[in-house]
């Protein structure tokens, strides 16, 4: 999911989900976020380790808002 492009439906296939709304629930269930959001957070768009944010940041973003 991080890395690849293939859109959710595919994922969601190629996982054994059969679909992206299983997927979703899935997700959100175990992680509290969507795939769309995970993607979103965790999807690198450097090369190497030329970072300068913490990836992890918007999963407890979102726990804190979702307890709020």
């Amino acid at each position: 999911m991080e890395t690849g492009d293939d859109s959710l439906p595919v994922v969601a296939r190629r996982t054994g989900f059969g679909s992206a709304e299983s997927l979703r629930r899935a997700f959100v269930r175990h992680l509290g976020v969507t795939p769309g959001v995970f993607r979103t957070s965790f999807r690198t768009t450097r090369t190497g380790t030329d970072t300068d944010t913490d990836s992890s940041t918007a999963i407890t973003h979102t726990e804190q808002d979702r307890q709020a």
